[in-house]
């Protein structure tokens, strides 16, 4: 038992023996460490510091902001004048067109007809002017003569004339019945080549009604609605083609041999083939196509019907449209050459009158010069010019009507060629070629994006700014967020309805890339001079606030921290708007945290 603590007593002792001897060592090691470190000098660590540039941070000051629309100062939309078919589109939307530039044409062939009428009946006035005003000079020149007596000279030039007005009769007359036949011989090629197109045209009606009995029988049932619907337009038009009714139900082999209707007339007319009758039987061929074309459309394509049928068809369709047309190119060539014949034949006419007309005054004058003047004979020559001067007048009348008519017709064939009035895009082309235009109605817009505009609207609270010329004709805007312009016009007053005045912006760039008719929002500049002090947005960790107010710090050349005391507005996201105390050329620490004036720093290069 005694033993036992003893032994604890021996381990307690030893425990603390070890305790204090390890005390003093590891106090010796200290003393000896501390004493180095005084025998040695720590290195100082300088903190480390980011550099950003105020300029990077300058917000250019805009005074008042509005909204405004994209527009072109000159645009232009086109409206018809006429009701007419459009017969031609020219362009597209995107094109570019010059001013004067024909952009869609609308059916005009009567306009023209009459126009070339109207334009031969001028130059006919103007021919018979001419005619009567040489006759005035030769009866002014016959009572000259009278009165001065005839030398024997003047009667031997008085025989020459005779002569040769005789002549030149004969010659008129030679020249107007060549006309004549030539006329004649003209009319019956463009005759018979209607004639052939027409027998033409009989074939490719008998072939279409092949295809819609073939389809009728073969894809319809008897009795169903669709196929009583297409026996009723065909029967239709075989009553037109061939003059046999009640025929919806024939079969082709029945319908081939008719030949009452158009193709009856046909057969008639080959007799007699005059202008007239053939014009008339034409308009009844194309109206016969225009039937049959009505029957192919409303055969509808469903799935009953085999690719062959419909391959037949849409080949059936074509041929007819293109028969169609050539018919009416028969039609128009018949009528141009009616036309130009009777312009022929009426100027052979004219020529032959006149060589009348010389040939009884040379022959007058002749007879005058022979018997010599009486009194009787003066008086009479004095009432053939005041006559030949009535004439003249009148026939200037004549000019002038015919004159009024050419520019009355060609003003009406005007309207049928869309101008542009302005050089610019096609913004719109809201017809299609073959659609019926009506009077009034829009047919094409087009824009000149050289020349855009921004109307923006000012309120009440922004009229001091105009008040004062802050905002002024000429004064700079920006458009977006970088596109410059210039306020071209601002409107007199507010409007009474809106409240809000009108103020016109000029763009400066016209390919800046803005669209007319886009919404944007404009920047007018404000203050003295139309610009207010600079303004930044800084980041927040660059400003530190504190009871004595807000500073941002910078570095001297020693690159010792410098503080600057600086006045802040509004925070918009991560970063403060400064209103004073930074300029362009500083600049700042990116970080204020932490940073003490006059504390010495480093600087951290850019990349490191």
């Amino acid at each position: 038992m005694e033993t036992g603590i003893f032994v604890k007593k021996m381990i307690k002792g030893l425990a603390a023996a070890l305790a204090v001897g390890l005390v003093v060592l590891l106090t010796m090691m200290f003393i000896n460490i501390f004493s180095k470190t005084e025998a040695q000098e720590i290195p100082v660590i300088l903190p480390e510091v980011v550099l950003i540039e105020a300029a990077d941070f300058k917000k250019e000051p805009v005074g008042v902001q509005a909204e405004g629309t994209v527009e072109a100062k000159e645009q232009a939309e086109l409206k018809s004048q006429v009701n007419a078919p459009v017969a031609e589109i020219r362009v597209a939307v995107g094109d570019k067109v010059r001013k004067g530039d024909v952009l869609i044409v609308l059916a005009n062939s009567d306009y023209q007809a009459q126009l070339m009428q109207m334009r031969f009946s001028l130059e006919s006035a103007k021919a018979q002017l001419k005619g009567v005003q040489a006759l005035k000079q030769v009866q002014s020149a016959k009572l000259s003569e009278l009165v001065a007596g005839t030398r024997p000279e003047e009667m031997a030039l008085s025989e020459t004339k005779v002569k040769n007005a005789l002549k030149t009769l004969s010659n008129s007359k030679i020249s107007l019945e060549n006309t004549r036949a030539k006329t004649q011989g003209d009319m019956a090629v463009i005759l018979d080549g209607a004639l052939a197109e027409m027998d033409k045209a009989v074939v490719v009606g008998l072939s279409a009604l092949h295809v819609i009995t073939e389809i009728q029988y073969h894809s319809f049932q008897q009795g169903a609605q669709e196929r009583i619907k297409i026996a009723n337009h065909k029967a239709e038009a075989i009553e037109m083609l061939l003059g046999e009714t009640g025929t919806g139900e024939w079969i082709y082999e029945f319908i081939d041999p008719l030949s009452g209707g158009v193709r009856g007339k046909l057969s008639e007319i080959k007799n007699n083939p005059t202008e007239e009758n053939v014009l008339a039987t034409l308009s009844r061929m194309t109206e016969a196509m225009g039937k049959i074309m009505e029957t192919l459309d409303i055969i509808t394509q469903r799935n009953t019907l085999s690719q062959e049928a419909v391959a037949n068809l849409l080949s059936a369709k074509n041929i007819v449209v293109a028969e169609k047309g050539a018919l009416g190119g028969k039609e128009k060539a018949v009528m141009a050459q009616q036309i130009g014949n009777r312009n022929a034949i009426a100027s052979s006419e004219i020529q032959m009158r006149e060589a009348e007309s010389a040939l009884e005054m040379a022959q007058k004058e002749l007879d005058i010069k022979r018997v010599g003047a009486r009194k009787e004979q003066l008086e009479a020559q004095q009432a053939q010019l005041r006559q030949s001067e009535a004439a003249v007048i009148a026939q200037e009348a004549v000019v002038s009507q015919a004159a009024a008519g050419v520019s009355n017709f060609q003003a009406l064939y005007e309207k049928t060629l869309i101008r542009a009035p302005i050089s610019g895009v096609i913004s719109a082309v809201p017809v299609k070629a073959g659609e019926l235009v009506t009077l009034g109605q829009a047919v094409i817009s087009l824009v000149n994006t050289d020349t855009l505009e921004i109307k923006s609207y000012l309120s009440e609270m922004d009229f001091t700014h105009i008040e004062n010329k802050r905002i002024k004709e000429g004064s700079p805007v920006v458009i977006g967020e970088s596109i410059k312009g210039k306020v071209s016009r601002i409107a007199p007053s507010l409007d009474p309805k809106t409240k809000k005045i009108e103020v016109d912006i000029e763009v400066a760039d016209p390919d800046a890339g803005l669209i007319v008719g886009q919404n944007v929002t404009v920047g007018f500049a404000n203050g003295q001079g139309g610009r207010e002090p600079l303004e930044f947005y800084i980041p927040l960790q660059s400003v530190a606030v504190t009871s004595k107010g807000a500073f941002v710090y910078t570095v001297n050349q020693d690159s010792v921290v410098k503080e600057v005391s600086v006045k802040t507005g509004k925070v918009n996201g991560e970063f403060v708007e400064v209103k004073e105390g930074i300029d362009t050329g500083m600049r700042l620490l990116s970080s204020a945290a932490g940073m003490i004036p006059g504390q010495q720093v480093t600087v951290k290069k850019d990349g490191q």
